[in-house]
């Protein structure tokens, strides 16, 4: 697509717009929380960095959530990848694993995520399978 995605953190949304930065809209969130679901109706809790991935799937930083969540390009389903939804540090299995404010998410060619957590003060890679 030719555009590109943000997080609002103190609204709980995603935005999308297009690169000559005209018009965004609401692309994903409806207040905050923790829900997961159709991209409109998930919920989140202070959204913050966003990758993409070679499928054109977005992955989102649910920063108060600590936790990571997908937005599936083809269906708009949003559902948690990684991270319990708790505060803490774990490696470990994707959905065992815990964060401590993921904020930002860069993917490398193969997929691979790195996750900058704000308050862990630590770099993780994300490797999905």
């Amino acid at each position: 697509d030719d555009c590109f995605f943000f997080g609002v953190q103190n609204i709980h949304t995603i935005f999308k717009v297009g690169k000559d930065g005209q018009n965004p809209i609401e692309f994903a969130g409806s207040n905050q929380g923790f829900m997961d679901g159709p991209r409109l109706e998930a919920k989140f809790n202070s959204p913050a960095g966003i990758s993409v991935d070679s499928e054109g799937n977005l992955y989102v930083m649910d920063t108060n959530n600590h936790c990571v969540r997908k937005i599936n390009r083809n269906s708009g389903y949003v559902s948690r990848i990684a991270g319990t939804g708790a505060v803490g540090f774990v490696n470990g299995a994707p959905l065992e694993s815990m964060f401590n404010y993921p904020y930002c998410i860069s993917a490398d060619e193969v997929d691979n995520y790195f996750i900058g957590e704000s308050w862990g003060v630590t770099i993780r890679k994300l490797a999905i399978e």
